[in-house]
C-alpha cells in the first residue's frame, strides 16, 4: 500500500512543480515585455535629441537590435545607428546638418551646435509636413 502512495505523492508532486514551472514562466513573459516597453520609452526619450520623429528610428531598426544580453540598451551601438541614419537621412535631425563638416560625427556635431535643445516642443504626433521645422509647414507661411 505505502508502494501506491508514494507513487500517488510522486505524481501530485511532479503536478505541482509542472504548475509553478507554468507559472514562472508566465511571470518571466509578463518581466520581459515589461521590459521592453520601458527600454523602447527610456530610447524614444533619448531619440528625441536627436531625431524629428524617433518614430524613424524604431520603424528601421527593431528594438532588440539595440539590446545587449542583459537586457539593458546598448547606447554606444544607438549612436552608432542613428550617426548612420542622420548620415544617410539628414532631414530626420532635429537640426539642419548639412554644413557639418566631412568626417565629424553627426551625432557629435549635434551636441556640439545645441547642448540647450530639449526636443520638448515637438509634436510627434502630427504628420511629418505639418510639423514646424524650418523650411517646413506653418514657419513658412
Amino acid at each position: 500500500m505505502s508502494g501506491v502512495r508514494s507513487e500517488e505523492s510522486l505524481a501530485a508532486e511532479a503536478a505541482r512543480r509542472r504548475k509553478q514551472l507554468r507559472d514562472e514562466e508566465r511571470r518571466h513573459g509578463e518581466t520581459r515585455a515589461a521590459l521592453a516597453e520601458a527600454n523602447r520609452t527610456l530610447l524614444i526619450l533619448y531619440l528625441r535629441e536627436w531625431l524629428l520623429d524617433p518614430r524613424d528610428f524604431l520603424l528601421a531598426v527593431p528594438l532588440e537590435t539595440v539590446i545587449d544580453q542583459g537586457g539593458r540598451i546598448a547606447w554606444g551601438r544607438v549612436d552608432s545607428l542613428v550617426d548612420a541614419m542622420l548620415t544617410e537621412k539628414p532631414h530626420y535631425a532635429v537640426i539642419d546638418v548639412s554644413s557639418r563638416p566631412r568626417g565629424f560625427a553627426v551625432i557629435d556635431w549635434i551636441k556640439s551646435r545645441s547642448s540647450t535643445y530639449s526636443g520638448a516642443d515637438r509634436d510627434y504626433g502630427a504628420p511629418r509636413a505639418t510639423r514646424d521645422r524650418p523650411g517646413v509647414g506653418a514657419a513658412d507661411g
